[in-house]
């Protein structure tokens, strides 16, 4: 089976979180403070998976982008609907022909360069664990 995860790039590339570097502690300084340190450098180094893309979904994702981590993989199969276009501000009109994860996770990329945010496959997620361990579930 082909990778059917797509990665969205940025200009910057992608560049790790280094929480000792000065950019990265002026950028977070408040996140810093309220969360101290070790615990920005622990959700810097976490990949998280989150699967729905409808309006509580993107405002979970939109601050965990911002917030940063190692990588985002986001997952939704559903169409774009009437709905999702009231109720979820990274869509707008132009977008009616794609899912709704594949109209915002660009949006979501562009937040925060530093994490690597890709879509999941665009099919059903496995129940079955042992199939969370292949190929292209085991990100």
């Amino acid at each position: 089976m082909a990778d059917d995860t797509i990665q969205i790039d940025t200009i910057e590339k992608n560049q790790d979180i280094d929480v000792d570097d000065e950019a990265v502690k002026d950028r977070w300084s408040r996140y810093i403070g309220a969360m101290g340190v070790e615990a920005v450098a622990k959700q810097a180094a976490a990949h998280i998976f989150l699967s729905g893309a409808g309006g509580l979904a993107i405002e979970i994702a939109k601050n965990l982008v911002l917030s940063g981590c190692k990588s985002f993989t986001m997952h939704d199969t559903k169409p774009i609907t009437k709905e999702d276009m009231s109720g979820q501000f990274f869509l707008n009109i132009t977008d009616k022909t794609k899912t709704r994860v594949e109209a915002c996770l660009p949006r979501l990329q562009q937040l925060n360069f530093y994490v690597r945010c890709k879509i999941a496959p665009l099919e059903p997620i496995p129940l079955k664990e042992e199939d969370l361990e292949k190929d292209p579930w085991n990100f």
